[in-house]
């Protein structure tokens, strides 16, 4: 077959036509800072060069595509580079990194758009997809050094994610990701974060979701795919069992407890064990920590029985599947990953199928509400209550361990306090992010354990042990701090002198005497562990004294007060005593070269693949939700009204209405003036009025539907004309 000249112009143009219609999905995802804003911009420091980021979607197509960044100051634009739909790897064909470096130069909050390239060559013309990367110019400060040092964090887990398909129990196909190293590439971008465990994955996940990244966002942020993959992959690491038998392989009944927690939270002022039936002390003062507890009163007389199914479908969910199973560690950070999503409605795509012998309602169709439900049913299953027994503290119960404690007499069951703060962060975050119940008689055993743990006498006043007081396996800078979180979860707080509860005071105290302990050992100096430091900076932001969320920004000799260290933002170089949380961080990235990598510091070789995810955490001061964190506010001068202050914010999902909080002083103490379902407040308030001139400090505590806090905000400060 022949064709004239018409046909043949006709044949071009179709074939141009089909070029054009393969490519037509071809999306290009620079990364924004803020996805519910998408020309915010990044921070870049003058004079330093930057990392710009973003992916691209090629929509299945097979034509050949480069791409190439113009970095918008005038500089030239970069040579272009080719760009494939094969492989996953960290090199310049890899569709899932099309990033580049550049060093602007320019005053402080001079803007820049750089604009990203991706050509189509194969087709008549060439075809052009462009997207913009917004910056902006920032003087070398902290708050400069910690945008970039997120931003560049990110994108390191990013590059280092391995992306494969699965099919589900329904026979439907799911894309999930992971760290894990068993989606068949193995670690990317180095191996400095991958790590087989499913906890691992759920930090990394988290590491995102707090920094406002969901697998909700934009579907034009490249976080929002890695998001939904991880949370799709950490599904996979849960097994469900039913929760009065045969739990993690260890049989038992429900929980019985054999003592009563309102007498045994109780010490002599001397740390001596007292009379507790008699409730006196042989010698010093006989001091019951909790003597309101009603959880199980007829106890040793009766004692009590508890079946931990807060949505009554008969199961519990245990970490599981991976090269670790330690639910006790692990259970806890997958509950923070899901809570981080702030979507509990959202339904399970993957994890284990519903069974029919045991019925059983699995993972996969269930809600991430009834998911969580059911990890904190299981971590209530599997506290080990113990017995009162030990002088020392040891075995008293209240505490977890690796394993699940199904009963209280198993003779290998113990305390351990480095992995007892994962499961109260847990607990805190279904409570405050779900709206989920703690149960009573959970808290108030640990309590007890707490209570039995934490040293009241010796030179090291306020330190907490591994398993009893002054036994510490793996040095006190991560299970002191964890007594603290256990005793955020129980509502334990800062108390003023002369108050008998001195057991937030003791601890605060301690860790603040030795904050500044220098050297590297992880042993003697806290921030030379950044496992124990992500334990600090969560009890720190979910201080919570009765049911009072009060996070802590100086950090303090207690109960006067005094030495305070702004443990966050300190700076040696700025004549504060030594480097906060976020200047140590900030200065230890970039491990072994690698951009945006943390590793090493810590006390064991499984923890430095977590090193990455929990410094992201902590600079982004939270522990397990990414907060309001763009509070602003606009002061009014009073005349013939009331002087006011406007104040605006995104919001956050997991909220059903905002706490409004002002101080005259910066970092507090707060005061609430009001509350509001929006995301706008005008404070004009006749109690608490506003005077013209001074300046005011607001922050805001989204609160859940049960009317508790969730997190507080930044703080915006606003002057009145």
């Amino acid at each position: 077959m022949s064709f004239g000249p018409k046909q043949c112009l006709l044949a071009v143009a179709l074939a141009a036509l089909a070029s054009a219609s393969a490519s037509a999905q071809v999306t290009v995802k620079p990364v924004p800072w803020d996805p519910t804003n998408l020309t915010s911009p990044h921070t870049v420091i003058t004079g330093q060069s930057a990392l710009l980021t973003a992916t691209v979607s090629l929509g299945g197509s097979t034509d050949s595509f480069t791409y190439s960044w113009n970095f918008g100051d005038g500089s030239a634009a970069t040579t272009p580079a080719a760009v494939t739909t094969t492989g996953t790897g960290a090199t310049v064909g890899n569709v899932y990194n099309l990033s580049a470096s550049h060093t602007y130069t320019a005053a402080a909050g001079v803007n820049f758009t750089a604009v990203i390239t991706v050509t189509d060559t194969t087709t008549e013309p060439a075809t052009n997809y462009t997207g913009n990367y917004y910056v902006v110019v920032q003087a070398n400060v902290l708050t400069s050094r910690v945008n970039v040092a997120i931003d560049n964090g990110l994108w390191y887990l990013h590059t280092a994610m391995d992306r494969a398909n699965t099919t589900n129990a329904k026979s439907q196909t799911v894309a999930w990701g992971g760290w894990d190293g068993q989606l068949g590439n193995g670690c990317l971008a180095s191996g400095y974060v991958c790590i087989f465990s499913g906890g691992a994955d759920a930090t990394d996940v988290q590491a995102f979701e707090v920094s406002g990244h969901l697998e909700t966002g934009p579907s034009v942020d490249p976080y929002t795919d890695d998001v939904a993959r991880g949370l799709a992959r950490v599904l996979y690491f849960l097994a469900p069992y039913q929760n009065t038998v045969s739990v993690g392989g260890y049989t038992s009944g429900p929980k019985v407890i054999s003592y009563n927690p309102a007498l045994m939270a109780a010490r002599c002022s001397d740390g001596t064990q007292p009379n507790y039936a008699a409730q006196t002390c042989a010698t010093g003062t006989y001091i019951n920590y909790n003597p309101g507890a009603t959880s199980c009163t007829t106890a040793p007389v009766t004692p009590c029985t508890f079946t931990f199914d807060g949505n009554s479908n008969g199961q519990v969910l245990i970490e599981a599947n991976d090269a670790y199973g330690d639910p006790g560690y692990q259970s806890g950070m997958i509950v923070t990953a899901l809570v981080a999503s702030g979507n509990p409605a959202f339904v399970a795509t993957t994890g284990v199928a519903a069974s029919v012998s045991p019925a059983l309602p699995g993972v996969l169709g269930q809600t991430y509400g009834n998911i969580v439900q059911d990890l904190v049913d299981g971590i209530g299953y599997c506290q080990y209550y113990g017995d009162i027994e030990s002088t020392s503290g040891e075995d008293n119960g209240g505490g977890w361990e690796y394993y699940c404690a199904g009963t209280s007499t198993y003779a290998d069951y113990y305390d351990d306090n480095s992995i007892s703060q994962w499961n109260a962060i847990a607990l805190i975050a279904a409570n405050r992010g779900f709206g989920i119940t703690i149960p009573s008689i959970v808290k108030d055993t640990n309590q007890v354990w707490v209570t039995w743990d934490q040293d009241t006498t010796s030179t090291s006043k306020g330190e907490f042990g591994y398993s009893e007081w002054d036994y510490q396996a793996w040095g006190p800078y991560a299970v002191t701090p964890s007594g603290l979180v256990q005793m955020a979860m129980d509502g334990v707080g800062r108390t003023a002198s002369g108050n008998p509860d001195q057991r937030w005071n003791l601890t605060e105290s301690y860790y603040h005497d030795n904050f500044c302990n220098s050297g590297n050992n992880a042993g003697s100096a806290p921030k030379a562990y950044t496992y124990g430091l992500f334990s600090f900076t969560k009890a720190m932001e979910q201080h919570d004294p009765g049911g009072v969320l009060t996070p802590i920004t100086l950090l303090e000799d207690q109960p006067a007060g005094t030495n305070p260290i702004n443990w966050y933002s300190a700076q040696a170089a700025n004549g504060d005593p030594c480097d906060g949380v976020a200047q140590t961080l900030v200065a230890r990235q970039n491990y072994g070269g690698i951009t945006g990598a943390w590793f090493a510091e810590d006390y064991t070789g499984d923890q430095y693949y977590f090193d990455t995810p929990w410094s992201i955490i902590m600079l982004q001061k939270t522990s397990f939700i990414a907060c309001v964190t763009n509070l602003d506010g606009v002061g009014k001068a009073g005349g013939r009204s009331l002087p006011e202050a406007t104040l605006s914010w995104t919001g956050i999902g997991a909220a059903s209405s905002y706490n409004i909080l002002r101080s005259s002083t910066s970092g507090g103490p707060y005061t609430s003036v009001g509350t509001t379902a929006g995301t706008a407040f005008v404070d004009q308030s006749s109690k608490f009025p506003l005077t013209n001139g001074d300046t005011y400090y607001y922050e805001l505590q989204p609160l859940n539907s049960n009317g508790a806090a969730i997190c507080s905000s930044n703080q915006a400060v606003v002057t009145i004309p």
